[in-house]
């Protein structure tokens, strides 16, 4: 697209166009859908904004704002690069001056509950770990006349750094359609000038557009026609970054220019981008899109017809996302940020393969790391997540093969990315049985979090024979799976130690229990179980407050959780829900009314808040508002050093700060527990392996299934995350665990703990 960008496949840009609604409150929008096609069309030209089809995920007429949430939210939660998001339709303002954008079952009655919140908007984009955020909002809502469409002033509302967002209209004016006789072939005005613009270009203007320079030009034009005015919003330098070729520019006249791909354009050796061809959405070609628009098999999805779904050898683009999911040696990046560990990764498994002698039985096998990389709403899995996990995996990896005195077999480690659905998660795993007799596959290791999506997989697994190793799977209900083992301490493990803890420092404290109701979230599930078993009765208060992460309107519903426990005076709040729900959470409880301090609780999943996307709103949040955060982790750097005696020495070596973590990924850091469970989780399944191993015989699954009953006692496995000695469930028993207490300061361990009170004692 820029001279800036190497390419796109990191970057995803999500185009949303409403046009009919059940309300009839709400006028029919047409031209919307007719924007959301000419939005498309100018993205993928490759003349002006050059995105590969791929890259787009293309909603038209969503019916349902929950889903839209969650589809928005995992396609940010995993772009690294550039985030573009473009909705047209009716925009609705709440009882409290709030931003909905609607779809198409909106009740113009009821649009907090019905609607899609912009806050809800905002967070996913705060979430994201793409370093450029580019929001064009034509939303309105027809308040005054049919032929026109209500809109508010959101470019002052969409705060969020490295974000530049471009608005319709500003907050008391009314955006603009055309008479609805007129909108069958139509645009909406604000996006069809934008689409005029970027075809006629800025004359005498650079070869490459930003957003900042066309919006001068955009307003002017608007103005003259007598069409509101837009409004536009930079956070940091977003504005500067270049969006599109300059059509105005002429083409080169150099002769004989050899043309280079970069970026999008085609260049000549001078480094000047050739003009491009004039592509004008014809009223053919725009029937087509809108004919493909309509027809899709659901009514709210459209995705590019292409046929080549391939992105690399075992890898491919699956569902309407077009993510891309399946098995990978090290040498396909399943995002920008692990290209790092996914090339220490291919280098080892070459290196594996080349220089382990062929007359062993089996001379290496392969562990498959597997879980979701593109990150579902149902958990807190982030780009930062996924990262430290797959680090920890190759530390393990690296250490098995370079310090075991030549034992065998050797590792290779694979890592499969198994999406967000059921059709990527069927992609991911007959890859991986298709592939286990080439590929030595031994077992399968990470998994996901404690969702029912995890649990089929771990099923499927372990059902084809294919042991599975747990590294963050902590969910009471998944125990007494034949063939999973978990490194981790269970849910209602953390629970016991946190009520002695809590009981210990304040035995009188009421309490509020706080639960995600969504049905596919074991962890928050379980840990409401666990919350009310430990906690005294008669100081919890009866009636436990609730919301529901998978609806957009979890900010109004902890606003009104903060002013219940106002009311109740409570002192300790129990949260039952992922890290990233806690975070905001935390900020809704700092603006309370009440003055009292409150001793926030919750599991493992709490780790996430140490991670670079939310520590300092934790931290503004814990400040502010008089609070402090008690949580689980499953590992934590300062708990080797408090509890010498539950962590050997050679178990974490790797991790201390002139280990081999620090020289193979500097700058990373431990204090989510991530990296280390990773670590873990692979060093466990090696071990399994290599107990297996007998001279001149192959190590198959079936020996490592067999090999796990054995770990415990004078074979369990010391890990830096503690002793890993398992029960005849495949559970850890009496696993070390910290206890964090969080505040504005920063995070420190202030017990290690276990079940029963006192870790088991690793090796010294």
């Amino acid at each position: 697209m820029t001279s800036d960008l190497r390419d796109f496949q990191h970057s995803r840009a999500v185009l949303i166009g409403v046009a009919g609604y059940e309300d009839p409150d709400f006028p029919k929008v047409p031209a919307a859908l007719n924007s959301l096609a000419g939005m498309r069309e100018l993205l993928t030209d490759p003349d002006r904004c050059g995105w590969p089809e791929d890259r787009l995920t293309v909603i038209a007429d969503p019916d349902h704002a929950g889903r839209l949430a969650q589809r928005l939210r995992a396609i940010a939660r995993s772009t690294s690069d550039i985030l573009l998001v473009y909705y047209v339709g009716h925009g609705k303002l709440t009882t409290r001056g709030e931003l909905c954008l609607t779809v198409t079952d909106t009740a113009a009655d009821d649009p907090e509950v019905t609607g899609l919140p912009f806050d809800w908007v905002r967070k996913a984009l705060r979430e994201s770990p793409a370093r450029i955020k580019m929001v064009i909002l034509d939303c309105c809502f027809a308040g005054q006349a049919i032929e026109a469409l209500g809109a508010d002033d959101v470019a002052d509302i969409t705060h969020i750094a490295g974000t530049y967002t471009l608005t319709a209209t500003t907050r008391n004016r009314t955006a603009h359609v055309p008479p609805l006789a007129e909108q069958s072939g139509a645009c909406t005005s604000f996006t069809g000038e934008l689409l005029e613009l970027t075809r006629t270009g800025i004359p005498d203007g650079p070869d490459r557009l930003t957003m900042g320079m066309l919006y001068p030009e955009l307003r002017r034009r608007l103005v003259a026609r007598g069409l509101p005015h837009p409004n536009q919003r930079a956070v940091d330098t977003a504005d500067l970054h270049p969006f599109i070729r300059n059509a105005a520019v002429p083409a080169a006249v150099e002769a004989g220019p050899v043309e280079t791909a970069r970026n999008g354009f085609a260049e000549d050796l001078t480094g000047r981008a050739k003009a491009p061809r004039r592509r004008w959405l014809s009223g053919y070609r725009l029937a087509a899109l809108l004919a493909s628009l309509m027809l899709s098999a659901t009514g709210i999805y459209f995705w590019s017809s292409r046929t080549d779904t391939a992105c690399a050898d075992g890898v491919a683009r699956v569902g309407t996302d077009r993510e891309c999911v399946g098995l990978t040696d090290g040498s396909f990046d399943f995002g920008a940020d692990l290209h790092a560990v996914s090339a220490q990764v291919l280098a080892e498994n070459q290196h594996v393969t080349s220089a382990t002698p062929s007359s062993a039985g089996t001379p290496w096998v392969s562990v498959v790391y597997l879980l979701p990389m593109g990150t579902d709403s149902a958990d807190s899995a982030t780009a930062e997540s996924v990262r430290h996990q797959l680090e920890g995996a190759y530390l393990a990896q690296w250490s098995a093969n370079h310090s075991a005195n030549g034992r065998l077999p050797t590792i290779r480690l694979l890592i499969a990315n198994t999406g967000t659905t059921a059709d990527q998660r069927n992609y991911t795993l007959g890859r991986l049985e298709s592939d286990r007799a080439k590929d030595h596959i031994v077992a399968a290791v990470g998994l996901g979090p404690s969702t029912t999506a995890t649990r089929s997989v771990i099923e499927r697994l372990t059902k084809d024979g294919i042991p599975a190793f747990a590294s963050v799977l902590t969910a009471d209900e998944l125990t007494g799976i034949p063939g999973l083992v978990r490194v981790s301490p269970s849910i209602s493990d953390q629970a016991q130690a946190m009520g002695a803890y809590l009981h210990e420092s304040d035995p009188q404290a009421r309490a509020l229990l706080i639960q995600d109701s969504r049905t596919d979230d074991l962890y928050a599930r379980d840990l409401a179980a666990a919350y009310r078993r430990i906690y005294p009765s008669g100081q919890l208060e009866s009636q436990p407050g609730s919301y529901d992460s998978a609806e957009p309107n979890e900010t109004a519903v902890f606003d009104r959780e903060a002013a219940d426990i106002c009311a109740s005076q409570t002192q300790v709040v129990l949260f039952a829900g992922r890290g990233s729900d806690l975070t905001n959470f935390l900020s809704a409880l700092s603006l309370r009314s009440c003055a009292s301090p409150i001793t926030v609780v919750s599991g493992d999943d709490a780790s996430v808040v140490e991670q670079a996307a939310n520590t300092g709103a934790v931290s503004l949040a814990l400040h502010r508002g008089d609070l402090q955060l008690l949580y689980t982790a499953l590992a934590a750097p300062d708990a080797w050093t408090l509890s010498q005696s539950s962590f050997a020495p050679a178990a974490t070596a790797v991790f201390q700060p002139n280990g081999e973590f620090s020289r193979a990924f500097p700058g990373e850091k431990l204090d989510d527990g991530q990296a280390i469970t990773g670590h873990d989780a692979v060093l466990t399944a090696v071990a399994a392996a290599r107990g297996a191993a007998v001279p001149s015989i192959a190590v198959s699954a079936g020996d490592v299934l067999q090999l796990i009953h054995v770990l415990h006692g004078a074979n369990a496995v010391s890990g830096a995350s503690g002793l890993i000695s398992l029960d005849t469930n495949g559970n850890p028993v009496n696993k070390a665990f910290p206890i964090v207490r969080r505040t504005a300061a920063g995070p420190r361990v202030v017990a290690v703990s276990s079940r029963y009170g006192t870790p088991a004692v690793a090796d010294q």
